[in-house]
């Protein structure tokens, strides 16, 4: 996850961001009735109420010499009401859980007791993927010569512990790059020296490791794409390209997804403009990605719940639509969606219970929208817990969990965690309700199906406030969204922000 004070520390440049002097009229060809946009070269050449754009998509930063057009905010990808693209079937819910980190690295009796401890904490959870960071200047020090010490215990205990790790390429390599001598945060000259790097560890890892994330919110270039604040579309494209394109020669059977973007605009560019400007590059970039990869988080420091659209937010479905718009507008075959990373800290309105109850309902939502991952950040809370930036607040244990020495507590969070393990067993996305007459997205009301071999569990929730929901006939029990039998005493159904499930 991107280390968000920069963003709080450079609020002032939102100011920039906003459109401030165009002409508001879009004069007509009369010949031809098609509406004539003012040029734009920067954001600040458009008036209020217009944005810079380049095919339907709104930039903050234009490349060099890119000219654009100043269109209506309405008439741009992501500013229509957010819309949910309900899918059924797949992978049972269990199976698409993931944890975003969790296992550490290193070998030696301390490192084997640490990784022993957080395998226990992931068996308490119920869940088996595990996104880790690989990182490229460990791998590779010197140019050509490799060294996985710190990294084949990882896998190996994986192996032994059926768990399955989900390796990031990251990130870049000082000798790699002419802009830096000691950090990794700059990717390479030369693309083939990370596509290189990719298909020797796809090679070491092949029938252990089948699913690679290439690089990590590229377009957070301030944090993890340098120089530039906003990343380099251009430049990852073609590492994408490469990158893939090695992994699959070694690994055919390899899934290979691209490197999650933040998604909103927030001084960064977001990932509608950062995969436009990627497409807009080179048409063939996501030929060979067979996932996409996205972190649907919602403005930093997360606070937003995942149904609804805001000033500056949007809703889940909406966030996944606006993609799937912008590979539209290239003509790019759609691909299935993994989230590998998502998650809100406790921190202000984001109590310890509401933490719990957006991670249910976004893992209800990201599974009935038919996505396959779905990684939570973070396993455990960091030793700043409870001071800002809140980057330490994100975890399903307590601070401490992962010391051998002590014992370990779930948050809430984490309980909601283990409930949705445990259930998700053999649950199977089967789509809005339709017997209740209560969803309804528009109205923050939400009923979703799943079904299992025992029969159909119905999720039942309301985004704000709650509703009285009789359920006569209903004999099914009612349990919360931390796993706790509800005493129903055939009294109606209350609905409301935190899940209730509805089990035969």
């Amino acid at each position: 996850m991107i280390h968000r004070a920069y963003l709080k520390m450079a609020a002032w440049f939102l100011v920039l961001c906003l459109p401030l002097a165009c002409d508001g009229d879009s004069p007509t060809d009369e010949a031809t009735a098609a509406p004539v946009y003012d040029s734009c070269f920067e954001v600040t050449d458009c008036d209020e109420g217009l944005r810079c754009s380049t095919q339907g998509v709104a930039e903050i930063q234009l490349e060099a010499f890119e000219e654009g057009e100043c269109r209506e905010v309405s008439e741009l990808v992501g500013s229509a009401p957010s819309v949910w693209n309900w899918q059924t079937g797949g992978i049972p819910l269990r199976d698409r859980l993931c944890s975003a980190q969790g296992l550490g690295t290193g070998s030696g009796e301390a490192s084997d007791a640490i990784r022993s401890r957080q395998g226990e904490l992931l068996d308490t959870l119920g869940v088996k993927p595990v996104r880790r960071a690989i990182h490229w200047e460990r791998v590779e020090p010197v140019k050509g010569e490799f060294d996985f010490a710190s990294f084949d215990p990882i896998v190996d205990f994986a192996q032994a512990n059926d768990l399955e790790v989900v390796w990031i390429l990251a990130y870049g390599n000082p000798w790699a790059s002419s802009l830096t001598t000691s950090e990794k945060w700059y990717p390479p000259d030369d693309p083939t020296d990370y596509a290189n790097y990719a298909r020797v560890v796809a090679e070491r890892y092949r029938g252990k490791v089948t699913r690679y994330e290439l690089w990590n919110e590229a377009n957070a270039g301030y944090r993890f794409f340098k120089p530039n604040a906003h990343g380099d579309a251009a430049l990852y494209a073609d590492m994408m390209v490469e990158a893939s394109e090695a992994i699959h020669e070694v690994c055919p059977e390899c899934t290979v997804i691209s490197g999650g973007l933040f998604q909103l605009e927030q001084v960064i560019n977001g990932a509608i403009e950062f995969t436009h400007d990627m497409l807009t590059h080179r048409k063939d970039v996501f030929d060979h990605i067979d996932v996409f990869g996205v972190h649907p988080y919602t403005s930093y420091p997360p606070q937003f719940p995942p149904e609804l659209d805001g000033e500056g937010e949007r809703a889940l479905g909406g966030m996944l639509a606006d993609i799937e718009a912008v590979l539209q507008l290239h003509d790019v075959p759609l691909m299935p969606f993994m989230t590998t990373e998502f998650g809100w800290p406790v921190y202000e309105t984001v109590s310890e219970q509401v933490q719990a109850d957006f991670l249910t309902r976004s893992v209800l939502l990201h599974a009935s929208l038919g996505v396959q991952l779905m990684c939570w950040f973070n396993l455990v809370d960091g030793v700043n817990a409870g001071a800002f930036p809140p980057e330490d607040d994100f975890g399903l244990f307590r601070y401490g969990a992962e010391d051998v020495n002590q014992d370990f507590e779930l948050k809430p969070s984490g309980q909601a965690m283990q409930w949705l393990s445990q259930m998700g067993e053999d649950l199977v996305p089967a789509g809005p309700n339709t017997t209740l007459g209560f969803h309804d997205p528009k109205q923050g009301q939400f009923a979703l199906d799943f079904d299992s071999a025992a029969g159909t569990v119905t999720v039942v929730w309301q985004v704000e406030d709650e509703t009285a929901l009789s359920l006569d006939g209903d004999n099914r029990q009612r349990f919360n969204n931390l796993g706790a039998l509800i005493d129903t005493s055939n009294a109606p159904l209350s609905a409301g922000p935190s899940p209730v499930f509805l089990v035969p």
